[in-house]
């Protein structure tokens, strides 16, 4: 019986994968541009669970530090409401659903977005359907936080730890990109590939930073997260110097190493992962791009992306 079970379970499981319809390339997300000069002469409220706390405060100091696109201010959920405006952007974190034939997949983005101006013009409660993106960046919560979505904001600034590309350091560089992203005013859509083979070559010669939860060995059925890869399993291909670091320590370095380093960063939502690799001083995407589906980061999946090196 359970061998009739486990395969039922495999069937399944390979036709979801047939009907997964949209690959992401790129982890930041830029569009709407044309609303660009307009918002950027307002206010950009970051809405915390708690602004006040402690961990909050450490936050907000790389937020001051680093954005450059609006004034800044700083408010909890409960207060949206009141500072509701046509040249007003909110940064919060929102899950998102995409639906398609056989199933829907769970998103969670930084999400930096305004009122559409419609809900201005009408005496309605302001819903979903009101908020029009211009900056999306896709987040890594842990298989807990997917199924109970709502934990999400209960939790401090730093989510609990329970966001994998979510830090201190990782906002510092996040910021970065979306600066340079309005300074261009070029959007940047999911299939948006980076590649720039130019700068990839400082690899050849300069160690590539790893953060630890890239060994993280997800079960095909339950998503246990009980087993781990091996460093020398995931990355036997990669012929150039590396090292596995925790994203504490990664972290650590970005917001205190004046010389740039280099770090992969993965990002994975259900069946799609994607591989960037980021200059931690300037925040600069020097690549990303899909790297195929399934529940874990796999050699192949590393041997694709040095290639580019």
């Amino acid at each position: 019986m359970s061998k009739r079970l486990n395969l039922l379970k495999l069937i399944v499981l390979i036709i979801f994968l047939g009907f997964i319809a949209v690959n992401s390339d790129a982890q930041v997300l830029i569009s709407n541009v044309e609303k660009i000069p307009e918002l950027q002469g307002g206010v950009t409220y970051v809405v915390m669970n708690d602004p006040d706390s402690e961990i909050a405060k450490e936050y907000k100091r790389i937020y001051r530090k680093y954005w450059t696109f609006t004034r800044l201010d700083f408010i909890c959920k409960e207060d949206m409401s009141k500072v509701f405006g046509r040249n007003v952007t909110f940064l919060t974190f929102r899950w998102e659903l995409d639906s398609y034939r056989r199933g829907s997949y769970v998103y969670l983005y930084l999400s930096l977005w305004y009122p559409r101006d419609r809900f201005f013009m009408r005496n309605k409660k302001f819903s979903e359907k009101d908020i029009r993106p211009v900056a999306r960046i896709q987040m890594f919560p842990d298989h807990n936080l997917v199924d109970a979505q709502y934990e999400l904001f209960r939790q401090d600034a730093d989510l609990g730890g329970r966001v994998r590309n979510w830090d201190k350091g990782y906002l510092k560089n996040y910021i970065q990109q979306i600066n340079q992203g309005f300074t261009a005013k070029k959007e940047i859509t999911l299939k948006d590939k980076i590649i720039n083979k130019e700068k990839l070559k400082v690899l050849r010669n300069e160690k590539l930073y790893i953060p630890d939860y890239v060994l993280i060995k997800f079960n095909e059925f339950t998503d246990s997260e009980s087993d781990k890869l091996t460093a020398g399993e995931l990355m036997k291909d990669y012929v150039y110097d590396y090292e596995i670091v925790s994203i504490k320590e990664l972290n650590d370095r970005i917001l205190k190493d004046t010389n740039p380093f280099y770090y992969l960063m993965y990002t994975k939502s259900q069946f799609q992962k994607t591989l960037s690799i980021i200059n931690s001083a300037t925040g600069e995407v020097m690549y990303s791009e899909h790297a195929g589906s399934g529940r874990n980061l796999k050699a192949k999946d590393i041997r694709n992306m040095a290639k580019n090196i």
